[in-house]
């Protein structure tokens, strides 16, 4: 199958597994040694990361955000987060992050805080450009929140550094999350949402972060739909090789 064929096989909502193998030539699951058992970790199909490193970190709770995990669960995903950025930063110039939209409830309406309907918890994890730190990434989301009232009908954001202030702060509310570290350097930002007055829009951690590496087009980073066609082939055969390299680096 084509490179364009895969792609109308994923427009019409075929499995996303079979796809990316057609994409790219490999499987889009990864095992990890030292990772949790209970979490599923594949790469992201349209990586927006530096040199493709990408990853998405699915819980396999039947839970819609990480967040809603118990404490202990959640510890286990920070460690595997920890053992899988050490060996990426190792091999690679930059560092690595990880961001949420956390899905969640307010007034009893189910909300998906920007994220694209996948109704299931993970968390995205990958790597910034050289030169691009978390801070930076958390001084453009914030400008972004400020532009769009986010902060006169939410709560701020909260700083947290242990893994079960997470629940404690967010509780089953819908939140974006960025951040970085493991168990022992754990730094993340999480912006609860409150109201239904202000909503996110879809992919907005993706935009933001392909942005800051130097592409705002929506063919870099909107997924669900790319704009211009042309640029597919020539994006996968280049993403194709970066994701056989990191699938070597972390098996």
């Amino acid at each position: 199958m084509s490179i364009n064929n895969a792609y109308d096989a994923l427009q019409s909502r075929k499995n996303i597994g079979e796809c990316f193998r057609e994409m790219y030539g490999c499987e889009d699951a990864i095992e990890v040694e030292g990772v949790d058992e209970n979490l599923l970790i594949v790469h992201d199909f349209y990586p927006v990361g530096w040199m493709g490193v990408h990853l998405i970190i699915f819980s396999q709770d039947d839970v819609v955000s990480m967040a809603r995990l118990n404490k202990s669960k959640l510890s286990e995903v920070v460690r595997s987060i920890d053992i899988l950025s050490r060996k990426i930063e190792l091999q690679y110039e930059g560092e690595v992050v990880i961001f949420e939209h956390g899905a969640g409830d307010v007034d009893e309406c189910a909300v998906g805080c920007g994220g694209c309907h996948v109704d299931h918890a993970h968390f995205h994890l990958l790597l910034l450009p050289p030169g691009i730190t978390l801070t930076d990434l958390k001084t453009v989301t914030t400008s972004y929140l400020e532009r769009i009232k986010w902060f006169s009908q939410n709560s701020s954001e909260e700083n947290i550094r242990n893994s079960s202030k997470l629940c404690e702060f967010v509780g089953k509310m819908p939140y974006l999350l960025i951040g970085r570290g493991g168990n022992q350097d754990m730094e993340l930002v999480v912006y609860r949402q409150d109201s239904l007055s202000v909503e996110l829009e879809s992919q907005l951690m993706r935009k933001i972060i392909a942005t800051l590496s130097g592409h705002s087009e929506n063919s870099w980073w909107h997924w669900r739909d790319i704009v211009d066609m042309n640029i597919v082939p020539k994006r996968a055969s280049e993403l194709s090789g970066q994701i056989t390299q990191l699938k070597c680096i972390l098996t």
